[in-house]
């Protein structure tokens, strides 16, 4: 036999051989689905809270106050101030609670809910037409028809869902 017609011993894993192309092609699904896929959870979340109801309502017209509502669901905290959802993911409260934040007066004054053992998981300070306000650890401030959110300003009349994890930052707005 000559030397090119030797023939080179076969491997016995032929199936473990894969071409560069195979390769990109696969990094390549790899990475947009894991690009995709936080996103897309977050989105999905966020309408989730969108199309839940406030389950505490409002006998009679309060223009100097915001109606809030807190309540545990979905492993999360939700708070409902006007019509904005604050959800905080991650964390736990049981029960619901509610009330009204000053919105306007010249009156300061102050607020707060605490559970059972004395923990205070809501609280307000109103003054000068502003209300600083704090669920669970995440503060807020509130203004006549707008909540602030870590410099993003919402309307308290236009439905808005806010998610944010448990290191307090915001992972993603909604609102239509």
């Amino acid at each position: 036999m000559t030397l090119g017609k030797q023939r080179k011993p076969e491997s016995k894993h032929v199936w473990f051989r894969f071409s560069l192309r195979t390769l990109l092609l696969l990094v390549t699904l790899v990475a947009i689905t894991l690009a995709i896929y936080e996103p897309l959870t977050l989105h999905f979340k966020a309408v989730h809270f969108f199309s839940i109801e406030n389950t505490l309502r409002a006998t009679r017209a309060h223009p100097e106050e915001l109606l809030y509502n807190i309540e545990g669901r979905d492993k999360a905290v939700v708070c409902h101030v006007g019509k904005v959802r604050i959800v905080l993911l991650g964390r736990t409260h049981s029960g619901t609670a509610g009330g009204f934040i000053p919105i306007a007066g010249d009156q300061p004054r102050r607020g707060s809910n605490t559970s059972v053992t004395g923990e205070v998981y809501f609280s307000y300070l109103y003054a000068n037409g502003k209300a600083a306000c704090e669920v669970h650890g995440f503060p807020f401030l509130c203004k006549a028809g707008t909540v602030e959110i870590k410099e993003q300003s919402l309307n308290s009349n236009s439905p808005a869902v806010v998610l944010v994890d448990a290191d307090d930052q915001i992972l993603k707005t909604y609102s239509q």
